[in-house]
């Protein structure tokens, strides 16, 4: 038996309490003024009632839980054979249901069907009495609706009567009586804190503040006191108006070009809400930002004219299908997905078709319509058609002084370019170098000079130029990086759309900083045909695509765009564009966006370096084949140059690429932290470097500046400094343990670094 219910109603019989209370000697005690306010008192559940002890009947309850129903279940009792089921309430709905057990009269009570499911109650002797859950009636939840704030222990406090009775017991006065809580002041009370009696008249309601200070006498600020201010006719819009004296105004009076000055601001005002609604949302934040009257450049111009533009719905072509496998090695190594056979074994993509290279291509039409000849396995690599925009190419940009060298031309396609190239430069020996097989018989067809001399051999494997040189193909002459470029030899070609062209064109970066293969002749011309991809990856718009090898390219060549296809452009690009233009106005005052977004380092990027004079020649779809977006390339002319102060190897004692490469590296892993934390990612505390190094102390922005916004000349810095610093760990494998197994390495030069280990 719990003792705490019976405490509680032994507490609360305040009939015996009351009786009692006359007989307590009761002292008078000063009241002071109490705050009895609580928060909001919480909901208290509805106290339990067990069911009578008389169970003569023998009916025993098995209640039935319908799921999705809570567990507990209060079963009450309201006198015999009534059972009352109420569920634990669920989001608020409190669910009752009411059955009686008497057979004899039967009552039907139309209620309302509630939405959920119901739920039901069985005996065990009589399983067809159902008893069913409904929503309760407005009624029954008054009866049942809890009282609310929990009552205090201890007797309830004595009505007004008893507190008279008590009162005349006691012979003092019923306000006397210190028994209860004393109304404050203002209250039912009385001003002077004086309870009010039953008798008493009550208290008029209090009057509104404004109606207080009427009673008082108080209307207000008092008018203004002397003579009416003086006043002015004037003409305005062909009619007089009268304006009154201010004596903020020197002469006293509003000016008319002041008016005319707010008349024409207002104007102003409303002609740019309505230019806001009229524009785009990009160029309506423009204009609140104060960049809308910005001049626009023409690359930035241009950059808006082709998001503009409506562009065409793209047709699916079914004829052809661009998947990618994961290939793996002979050695059970796993490589990245490259480009493979489509799922059909007729390759009916690649096959070419005489109605849509005759107008580009018409020498190779000519020859398609005459004999029949195999079509190409390559689907990984495009080729380039039109012939005239092949010779446009060299007639805008000059190669004369090149006559009579050698040419390295690989995986020239069909050969439509090549001829041209020959034609133009007239070299002393034209190398064709093709692997695929279909090729051959077109190259025999097109390039029919003398100079010409086709090798089937892949260009990528790296004893290709050792070959060719060992079998007297080649004979290049050597020329130091000081005296100029090498214009004996010319290498061009076009690279394939998968990791093979990836990893050359980084192969090619690396051995001219290295001065390796091709490039231990000296500073050799590179004409190379490259993807899309390559070119946001070498020649990035925004400092968010700068990467190493957009560095490497900067700091060993100067790169520039012969042709292209048409241009595109992103509208994080289009922004970046519009920040510069607003970057260069006279007026315009650096700010936090600014150094966010990089813009006042935008001349780093080699995109704003390049010389677009003259402007390279436009492709056109049409131009390649297969005729799809991912087979437009873009050529590109990369002249190595004579690299800066200690790159040049001028430094004694040094070893400038590996320590170049390596800082390179460790910058560019986390683009967007400061110099200061990428070194010390480094390890060995080469944080420190700042702080010691003579040349770094006076370049105080360096430690402070995001990665990806270092110059070439910042880098050499910090490698020069790194190399000569006493404290630094000396590992021979540094710099290449990082490129290690990553785009920009060959098989085999990747399994020289692995055998050397």
């Amino acid at each position: 038996m719990r003792v705490t219910p019976l405490v509680r109603t032994i507490v609360a019989d305040s009939v015996a309490l009351r009786s009692l209370t006359p007989r307590t000697p009761i002292a008078s005690s000063l009241w002071t003024p109490r705050s009895f306010t609580t928060t909001t008192p919480c909901s208290i559940p509805r106290p339990k009632k067990v069911l009578p002890a008389d169970d003569s009947d023998g009916v025993e309850l098995v209640v039935k839980r319908p799921r999705g129903r809570p567990r507990k279940i209060q079963v009450e009792a309201e006198g015999e054979g009534e059972v009352v089921v109420v569920e634990k309430p669920r989001r608020g709905r409190v669910l009752r249901a009411q059955a009686k057990e008497d057979e004899d009269v039967e009552e039907e009570v139309e209620e309302k069907r509630p939405r959920g499911r119901r739920s039901k109650i069985q005996t065990e002797e009589d399983e067809d009495d159902v008893v069913e859950v409904k929503t309760r009636t407005k009624e029954t939840a008054k009866e049942t609706k809890s009282v609310g704030r929990k009552g205090r222990l201890g007797p309830s406090l004595p009505t007004l009567d008893e507190k008279r009775a008590l009162a005349r017991k006691l012979n003092i006065k019923p306000q006397e009586v210190p028994i209860g809580f004393p109304k404050a002041p203002g209250g039912r009370n009385f001003a002077d804190g004086r309870p009010r009696t039953k008798d008493d008249p009550d208290e008029p309601p209090r009057k509104r503040p404004s109606e207080q200070y009427e009673s008082q006498g108080y209307l207000g600020r008092p008018k203004k006191q002397g003579p009416p201010l003086p006043t002015k006719v004037v003409t305005r819009n062909g009619r007089q108006v009268t304006i009154k004296f201010n004596p903020i105004y020197p002469t006293g009076f509003l000016p008319e070009q002041l008016k005319e000055m707010r008349r024409l601001f207002r104007l102003q005002k409303a002609d740019e809400r309505e230019k806001r609604m009229d524009l785009g949302i990009f160029d309506a934040r423009g204009l609140l930002a104060g960049r809308a009257n910005v001049p626009e450049s023409p690359l930035t111009q241009r950059a808006r004219e082709y998001l503009e533009m409506d562009k065409e719905e793209e047709v699916e072509t079914k004829d052809w299908e661009w998947t990618t496998v994961k290939e793996r090695k002979k050695d059970g190594d796993k490589r990245s997905g490259s480009p493979t056979k489509p799922h059909s074994e007729k390759s009916l993509w690649r096959k070419l078709q005489l109605s849509k290279v005759r107008d580009v291509a018409p020498t190779l039409a000519s020859i398609l319509k005459v004999e029949d000849l195999e079509d190409s396995k390559s689907l990984d690599k495009s080729v380039i058609m039109n012939e005239a925009r092949c010779k446009e190419i060299f007639e805008r940009f000059d190669l004369s002084e090149y006559e009579g060298c050698t040419i390295l031309d690989f995986n020239p396609g069909y050969g439509i370019y090549s001829k041209a190239l020959n034609d133009a430069v007239k070299p002393k020996k034209h190398i064709l170098l093709e692997g695929e097989t279909g090729f051959i018989p077109y190259l025999e067809r097109i390039c029919t000079h003398e100079s010409f001399e086709i090798v089937q051999r892949d260009f990528y494997t790296w004893k290709t130029l050792d070959d060719l040189i060992a079998m007297g193909k080649l004979d290049i002459p050597k020329v130091p990086r000081e005296e100029g470029v090498n214009k004996k030899l010319l290498i061009t070609g076009l690279l394939h759309k998968d990791r093979k062209g990836n990893r050359f064109m980084a192969q090619i970066l690396d051995n001219i900083g290295k001065e390796d293969w091709i490039f231990q002749y000296g500073r050799v011309k590179c004409l190379l045909w490259i993807t899309e991809e390559m070119m946001s990856r070498y020649i990035p718009r925004t400092f968010g695509r700068r990467n190493r090898a957009a560095v490497l390219i900067e700091a060993l060549a100067n790169i520039r765009v012969l042709a292209q296809p048409p241009e595109r452009f992103t509208w994080s690009e289009h922004r970046f564009f519009k920040r510069i233009d607003f970057w260069n106005m006279p007026s315009h005052k650096p700010n936090e966006q600014d150094r966010a977004t990089g813009v006042e380092y935008y001349k780093e990027l080699i995109y704003f370096q390049e010389s677009n004079e003259p402007a390279p020649i436009q492709f056109k779809l049409q131009d390649y084949w297969p005729q799809v977006t991912w087979a437009e390339s873009t050529l590109v002319d990369i002249t190595p140059i004579y690299p800066m102060h200690y790159l040049r190897g001028d430094v004694p004692d040094s070893e400038p690429w590996k320590f170049f490469n390596h800082i390179l590296t460790s910058m560019m892993m986390g683009r967007q932290t400061s110099v200061k934390d990428a070194l010390a990612k480094m390890g060995g505390g080469t944080e420190m470097l700042l702080e010691t190094d003579e040349t770094l102390k006076s370049m105080p922005d360096l430690a402070t500046k995001h990665t990806v916004y270092l110059s070439v000349s910042d880098i050499v810095a910090l490698a020069k400094a790194y190399e000569f610093w006493p404290w630094r760990a000396d590992d021979p494998f540094l710099g290449a343990e990082l490129r290690l197994r990553k785009a920009g390495m060959l098989d085999e030069e990747e399994n020289k670094w692995t055998n050397e280990q």
